[in-house]
């Protein structure tokens, strides 16, 4: 016997059918009714999700990517270079001077495109594996 037929009405409905796991009246209520076991809900079915909807678009924006590697290269420079020399600064008492920020957008520009080189080089990859 399967885990959701313990959750049936024992009882027809007043029609005399069989009565409906998602049947208001005789629906169990609280956390343990069927649509939460079972990860479902009668009332909405999930799609049907083929393989071609999960793929990538084959001609995807590059400037989009380059941006998006170009924030992550930011992110990285104030990871890297801002907060160690933020604490020495702290730690010293006294401050290293005016190359933190070129050196925080070259290390942003390095990061942005290395990350760029890779997503597109695994990009092609995929591609090849279609």
């Amino acid at each position: 016997m399967d885990n959701w037929t313990g959750y049936m009405p024992d009882r027809p409905s007043e029609e005399g059918k069989p009565g409906l796991v998602f049947d208001p009246e005789h629906a169990p209520k609280g956390w343990n009714r069927a649509s939460l076991e079972m990860k479902t809900h009668p009332l909405h079915p999930a799609p049907k999700v083929k393989q071609r909807d999960l793929l990538l678009p084959m001609y995807a924006d590059r400037l989009v990517l380059l941006g998006a590697c170009l924030v992550c290269g930011i992110c990285f420079s104030v990871l890297w270079v801002y907060f160690p020399v933020f604490i020495v600064e702290i730690v010293s008492e006294r401050t290293l001077g005016n190359w933190l920020w070129p050196s925080m957008a070259v290390v942003a520009a390095l990061t942005g495109l290395l990350l760029f080189v890779a997503a597109s080089r695994e990009h092609r990859k995929y591609v090849e594996t279609l």
